[in-house]
């Protein structure tokens, strides 16, 4: 028996509904694939310098609003994220020369280069209860090296080089290996759940 139309309307008319609350009470369905080095670590160039190194894995989105999403980090190599924080405004750039990659399955990949930045000024901002926002004269660096991790494993980060004060001066540094650790996290859940953290 042929269905008639005004049923058909009903149907069509309940699936839209059932939709839209769907979209209002979970946002969209979102897929994710991650794999990542933890987060950045602090790594001492010069004693009274703060700086920090972090592999970057990048981050890609697609997807329609209110229905899904596909979350993923970028593939293979990875760069190399460097910043330094120089409150006291002693140095005018970085040199790094040569990275040591020492990956947990025994390969070492050493990459020599001239990666050559300059720090540049930078208001550091602060916030406390009796003094509101105020900000900080600093010098600053944030910027990548391009393709230095190339396996999903954890692995060791050594750099080498020299910071070049206002002076003209060349200081040499070459920390310890600094311990990164793999991670992979892939899953399924609404969008909600998703920015909750759930």
């Amino acid at each position: 028996m042929a269905m008639s139309k005004k049923k058909k309307s009903i149907i069509g008319i309940a699936f839209i509904i059932v939709a839209l609350a769907y979209a209002v009470l979970t946002a969209g369905v979102v897929v994710y694939n991650y794999r990542t080095f933890g987060v950045q670590n602090d790594i001492v160039l010069v004693e009274g310098l703060e700086s920090d190194i972090y592999i970057h894995s990048g981050f890609n989105q697609t997807g329609i609003i209110f229905i899904g999403h596909y979350f993923r980090t970028n593939e293979l190599p990875y760069s190399l994220r460097v910043q330094i924080w120089d409150k006291e405004k002693k140095y005018s750039s970085i040199n790094v020369n040569k990275i040591t990659v020492t990956y947990s399955n025994g390969r070492i990949s050493e990459k020599t280069m001239h990666w050559d930045r300059a720090l540049t000024a930078y208001k550091l901002s602060h916030y406390s209860r009796e003094d509101g926002s105020t900000y900080e004269d600093i010098k600053m660096l944030s910027d990548h090296i391009p393709d230095v991790v190339d396996e999903y494993t954890d692995c060791t980060v050594k750099i080498e080089g020299f910071l070049t004060t206002v002076s003209g001066e060349k200081i040499l540094f070459s920390p310890d290996a600094v311990k990164f650790e793999y991670r992979e996290r892939s899953g399924v859940s609404t969008y909600m759940e998703y920015i909750a953290g759930v």
